[in-house]
């Protein structure tokens, strides 16, 4: 078409074809990006106010630090109050170590959350490439056992008054149908044989596991963690950490985030909030873009984490050798062969959640095991009942 043309008019021509292109996106593509389509805009998860992450009732709303662009995702019995004391620490606040403070209390530890933020901003941080979304998760067999030694054994007052009255109650409701009120509730003589039947096995883990997981299934201690995020979200996380090796995917998400303040203070007293000293020991560290594992993260840290006094140690290093010692030898004190199978068939979306990826499959008893259990009738002699809690203390 082109040798039609007057050589004169061939510049001509190809201006108009250049200008048909960046109108029409031909060739292939366009010389600038396609604007999004209405389906491809919708592509990403929309945040609701009725969405798990965004409803603080449920105890499954994260944690927002804007300084370092984290939103973090606490787990109960996945060390999640030494995270909260962490973040108290890189806010300064002198709080952080305290015993009197109601640690995942927000009015007490002072930490924004992301139901704190309007839906566009929160829905901002659930998508943008610049946030990191974290979450550490823990195998549910050890975590399990550490909810019931924590909860059953150790807090024994507590979980008889609050948890057994929880318990009984919605025994007794589920075998009514609900409409009762609580005074007709505890009037009840069914539910006066559940409160006792839940007190009596208090330190039963074949109890806690079959009746109190299975009735009170949405306590934040031994919920699944799959069932404490949407499922919409979980694309949305882009770190994903394991209690298995917790001291060394706490030092590499450490180094993933960093400050985007232009300075950071050393402290003039060097014990602001208790860090002061570490930061203030640095020296080199004011500028744009320090990593939280050198501002607080690599050392002042030691075994309690409930002490203010300056330690050496990484965050959780000290915390971690405690956990690794002896950990299935303590676990088989416990478990059953039934109990094993209970928790693989109860907590399988954790077991299958491929987000989590757990290396090592914590696997206590083989299928003989499980057969020659199942041909014993009594099989309650078979527990050994071991309430000392040493390496699954309360988190």
């Amino acid at each position: 078409m082109t040798e039609a043309l007057a050589p004169s008019m061939r510049p001509f021509f190809f201006i108009l074809v250049l200008a048909f292109c960046v109108t029409t996106a031909c060739a292939n593509g366009s010389l600038h990006p396609k604007p999004q389509s209405q389906s491809e805009s919708q592509s990403q998860p929309q945040l609701e106010p009725t969405d798990l992450i965004y409803q603080h009732i449920h105890n499954t709303v994260p944690i927002v630090n804007e300084e370092y662009k984290v939103i973090f995702f606490q787990v109960a019995k996945a060390a999640s109050s030494q995270w909260v004391r962490f973040f108290m620490r890189l806010n300064d606040d002198p709080s952080w170590c305290s015993n009197d403070v109601q640690l995942h209390n927000p009015r007490h530890n002072h930490l924004r959350y992301l139901s704190d933020y309007t839906l566009s901003d929160a829905q901002e941080m659930m998508t943008s490439p610049k946030w990191t979304r974290a979450i550490f998760v823990r195998h549910p067999k050890p975590r399990l056992l550490s909810a019931f030694l924590d909860k059953a054994v150790t807090h024994s007052s507590h979980f008889a008054n609050v948890t057994c009255t929880a318990y009984a109650m919605q025994a007794i409701q589920k075998d009514h149908g609900g409409g009762d009120s609580v005074e007709e509730f505890m009037a009840d003589r069914a539910y006066e044989r559940e409160m006792k039947d839940c007190e009596d096995h208090q330190e039963d883990f074949s109890f806690f596991l079959y009746n109190v997981t299975t009735t009170l299934g949405g306590n934040v201690h031994w919920r699944s963690i799959s069932s404490r995020i949407d499922e919409k979200w979980w694309p949305s996380i882009n770190f994903v950490g394991n209690m298995e090796h917790l001291s060394q995917d706490a030092e590499r998400f450490l180094k993933t985030i960093r400050s985007s303040k232009s300075s950071i203070s050393s402290g003039s007293n060097g014990t602001a909030g208790g860090i002061g000293s570490v930061r203030g020991s640095k020296g080199d560290s004011n500028s744009v873009g320090v990593t939280a594992w050198d501002v607080i993260g690599k050392t002042g840290w030691n075994g309690n984490e409930r002490d203010c006094s300056i330690g050496t140690s990484a965050f959780l290093a000290e915390r971690v050798n405690r956990h690794q010692t002896s950990a299935r030898d303590h676990m088989l004190g416990y478990y059953t062969p039934q109990l094993e199978l209970f928790v693989e068939n109860h907590y399988a979306d954790d077991l299958n959640n491929h987000y989590f990826r757990f290396e090592d499959d914590i696997k206590l008893f083989d299928a003989i095991d499980q057969k020659r259990q199942d041909e014993n009738v009594d099989v309650e002699g078979e527990m050994d009942e071991d309430d000392d809690g040493e390496e699954f203390e309360a988190e």
